[in-house]
């Protein structure tokens, strides 16, 4: 079961849903590619954050190698998935901008009954102060994989 299916899937629930509320939202949706949107940060002489931070939208495969060294920039290492997190929550928190996110990697650490991690969560590699934002943004939901199913079909 890949992430990319997942994205798919949510990006038509998000139609039918806002089809039959009372009042449509009429609000775009949009998938954003994780290794895509480094690149192209990487790649351009201008900031790209700020085309990440309107409408709602998917950030699909979060936390894939290119994003989790970061990027440098002018000699400068830059994390524009923070930078765009920032934003997008204080647009969440003000007018209900909707943030969906895919990933292969757990949202949290997984950590035994002494407290060793097991498997870094996603949001792990961001400081302290946006991982409490986006615990309040995001609603993780978990798919139980099953490995006969990905060793035969994936």
């Amino acid at each position: 079961f890949r992430s990319t299916t997942l994205a798919r899937a949510v990006q038509h629930l998000h139609a039918v849903i806002g089809q039959h509320q009372k009042t449509p939202t009429g609000k775009h949706f949009k998938i954003s590619d994780t290794r895509k949107m480094y690149k192209d940060f990487r790649y351009t002489d201008r900031p790209v954050t700020a085309h990440y931070t309107f409408d709602d939208r998917l950030f699909d495969d979060v936390g894939a190698p290119e994003e989790i060294t970061g990027i440098k920039v002018f000699g400068e290492q830059r994390d524009p998935m923070a930078e765009i997190m920032w934003e997008r929550h204080g647009k969440w928190s003000r007018s209900g901008l909707l943030t969906y996110a895919t990933s292969n990697l757990p949202f949290e650490d997984i950590v035994d009954e002494q407290g060793n991690v097991l498997f870094a969560g996603w949001i792990s590699r961001f400081e302290e102060r946006l991982q409490m934002r986006l615990r309040e943004m995001f609603t993780p939901v978990f798919f139980p994989v099953n490995e006969n199913l990905i060793r035969n079909h994936g």
